[in-house]
């Protein structure tokens, strides 16, 4: 039976025998599971009187109450104390609720009436709660009262079960409501989704297992609200920018080499392991970079009820100088300079930056920024209004300014004269930053990137979008000399000098490749002089330099209607040994014309395209059933032009109850296959994800997954395989 039975704990005060006895209380799982969309937790389903009622909040739930004797409804009172648990006891927060007679309603937030379906049957009585579409999410426990009209003494019915009560995104009075059934089910119920880390097509994005519904998780996310205070915990615009703020404790960022205590960020997969790590130890669990941090978000969100959905802005500033521009300064040979807090040119741009969006509606700011607000655990920032971000209403609440900085700021190359102590402006890119914003395509079975950049910015170079940029700069022309000099300064041009590098965006790693920079003079009289210099540096994601790969500078004399070209070959040896497990190359072009004030400078991210695993069932023919085994292959084509050593394939995802690690028996050759079988049980019908990921000395972050459907099992099979 899907319900629970609790005896009762009698209050021992003055009460006749007469009065009203509660002798067990069923809290009608399965239907109240149903009803509110929460049999998927897992502390709904767990045995030996261990399971817990989950439910929203605005939303009616039952209860049937076993009693000593039949209702008299005139004569019986009962009122229900309900009680937020694991807060300031000198501050408690309690409702106290009348059991009111079919049709009556109450004028507080919670409701309690009588069922008029099945009033009064067989000694005992079923109540409909209604707890109030805003009160305080969290634990809590019940106390139920119950006296006679006719005299003064009352018992108590004491049950120290607590109910959890969650956010609600079908009701309609509550903050967070989202319309639509099918973002419901994605930004709510989805366990599984993706993260993109590459722009490019030829590249799936980061499969994740998102794990809301399982094991301890909501107990782990209850006790992060720890800190907030207890009414705060109604208000979701509160707890979301708690929860940004929060996610650096549950987990340690770390951007470089990690110590032997950790995992480097490209290690995980789900967020239960993360959270069982963290719930058990307190500590923050070692190492998380920015995608793992807005993973954990859409766990931790969408286990409270509250929608959310992870983003990713390629090419994202970092305004390190407050100057609502990305400034890149830089020497005479075109090296990046770290001066001072105020002047800081060395990381600017991040080649991808993840982040997370909530959807509510914004009561403080007024109904025009209701919606999707951004959540950024890296830095805590939020929730801010996507709304407001577009409009460069950057004093909106909570930090529009840094995240307007992220997807619409203009890139500035600024050259310092160490002597003269002055800044030149060389370059402006004004369509630079923000390109591609992504996020997943709602579907359970889908993982396509949906493009909502239009959502963050007006078209680029539009004239909505330039008026955008130009009135956050004169906002900050009074607190920045950078933001001041860029309102007023021009940028340098030659008309007649026409520059192009390549390749851009893409390489196929371990493949070796070419940067090529063409110069063309137009012009039918003039000689020009100039010294090009080209440089390839490893990098992190982040934009922080590794190591120097190759250099090359060479004067180049162009006369009129010309062209001349500048080569730097690169090959795998090259780079291979000091590239960042997300592998980026850094590409800077750096050409001074000499006897003009006029300088080329590029810079690009090259983004080194690794291979995709392709996930393949033993016979691709047969459906997939509920709890029937079947045989899976991970397999790719060594791309790297060496061998790849102590090889490792882990799989993840709704495919099995806990993760299968497989490590290879020998060394994969130059051009070989890497491959490995594993058992696939499929644990419920619907969709169903596998997720890949592979690891060897040379070649790390490579990953892939598959989504599939699943058919319930017949019987015969059940059987068999149960």
């Amino acid at each position: 039976m899907s319900f629970l039975l609790h005896r009762a704990k009698e209050f021992s005060g003055p009460a006749p025998e007469s009065v009203l006895k509660i002798a067990e209380v069923d809290y009608c799982l399965a239907e109240n599971g149903d009803k509110h969309r929460t049999s998927s937790y897992d502390l709904m389903k767990r045995k030996n009187g261990e399971a817990r009622l989950v439910i929203r909040r605005g939303q009616p739930f039952k209860v049937n109450l076993k009693l000593s004797r039949d209702y008299d409804a005139t004569m019986d009172e009962i009122v229900s104390v309900f009680e937020l648990q694991e807060v300031d006891k000198k501050r408690p927060i309690r409702a106290f609720v009348q059991v009111l007679q079919p049709g009556q309603v109450s004028e507080r937030a919670w409701q309690a009436v009588i069922d008029d379906e099945d009033c009064v049957n067989d000694k005992s009585l079923k109540i409909i709660f209604t707890p109030g579409e805003n009160i305080p999410i969290g634990k809590w426990l019940i106390n139920i009262d119950t006296k006679r009209c006719d005299s003064k003494g009352f018992r108590r019915f004491t049950d120290h079960r607590p109910i959890y009560i969650l956010f609600n995104p079908w009701c309609e009075e509550d903050l967070v409501y989202l319309k639509n059934e099918s973002e419901r089910q994605e930004y709510v119920l989805n366990d599984t989704g993706c993260i993109w880390q590459v722009p490019s097509d030829k590249v799936k994005p980061l499969g994740w297992s998102y794990s809301q519904f399982c094991d301890i998780i909501l107990d782990c996310v209850l006790c992060m609200l720890d800190g907030l205070a207890a009414i705060d915990r109604k208000d979701p615009i509160l707890v979301a920018r708690h929860l940004a703020m929060i996610v650096r404790g549950i987990m340690e960022g770390r951007w470089g080499d990690c110590d032997e205590g950790g995992k480097p960020a490209t290690y995980w997969m789900n967020s239960l392991d993360i959270l069982e790590k963290y719930y058990k130890s307190k500590k923050p669990v070692k190492y998380a970079q920015c995608w793992v941090y807005a993973a954990l978000e859409v766990t931790i969100c969408r286990c409270l009820g509250l929608p959310c959905r992870a983003v990713t802005n390629f090419i994202s500033g970092h305004d390190s100088n407050n100057s609502m521009t990305i400034d890149y300064i830089v020497d005479e040979k075109g090296r990046t300079i770290e001066m001072s807090e105020d002047y800081n040119g060395a990381i600017a741009v991040w080649n991808f930056h993840a982040w997370n969006e909530v959807w509510m509606k914004r009561v403080d700011l007024g109904s025009d920024y209701d919606g999707w607000q951004v959540l950024d655990g890296t830095y805590g920032y939020g929730p801010a209004s996507v709304v407001a971000i577009k409009r460069g209403e950057i004093e909106k609440n909570y930090d529009c300014a840094d995240i307007y900085a992220e997807v619409n700021a203009d890139q500035v190359w600024w050259e310092y004269n160490k002597c003269s102590k002055t800044f030149k402006l060389l370059k402006k890119d004004i369509n630079q930053v923000g390109q591609k914003i992504s996020t997943k395509a709602i579907g359970k079975n889908t993982f396509e990137r949906e493009d909502i950049t239009l959502n963050y910015k007006y078209a680029e170079s539009s004239p909505e979008e330039r008026a955008s940029v130009e009135k956050v700069l004169l906002q900050r022309e009074l607190e920045s000399d950078i933001a001041r000099w860029y309102l007023n300064e021009f940028e340098p041009i030659n008309v007649d000098l026409v520059f192009k590098l390549e390749p851009k965006n893409e390489v196929t790693i371990g493949k070796p490749f070419s940067i090529v920079l063409t110069v063309e003079n137009r012009s039918h009289q003039k000689t020009y002089e100039l010294t090009a210099i080209l440089r390839v540096n490893t990098a992190m994601y982040t934009g922080h330099i590794i190591g120097e790969v190759k250099e090359t500078e060479e004067d180049k004399i162009i006369k009129p209607n010309t062209t001349e070209k500048v080569k730097l070959d690169i090959c795998w040896q090259d780079y291979g040994h000091k590239l960042s497990d997300l592998g980026t190359l850094q590409i800077m072009c750096f050409v001074p014309v000499k006897c003009t004030d006029f300088t080329y400078v590029q810079h690009e991210n090259l983004n080194l395209l690794k291979p995709n695993i392709v996930i393949k069932l033993e016979n691709e023919k047969d459906p997939l059933v509920v709890k029937k085994p079947v045989l899976a292959t991970a397999c790719f084509t060594n791309p790297l032009p060496v061998c790849l050593k102590n090889c490792k394939f882990v799989i993840e995802g709704s495919v099995n109850k806990k993760r299968i690690v497989v490590k290879l028996p020998c060394d994969v050759e130059v051009g070989g296959e890497v491959a490995s079988s594993f058992p696939v049980i499929p644990e419920s019908e619907g969709a169903m994800t596998i997720i890949v990921k592979f690891s060897c000395d040379e070649l790390k972050g490579v990953d892939g997954f598959r989504e599939f459907k699943v058919q319930a099992a017949k019987c015969s099979m059940e059987t068999n395989y149960v």
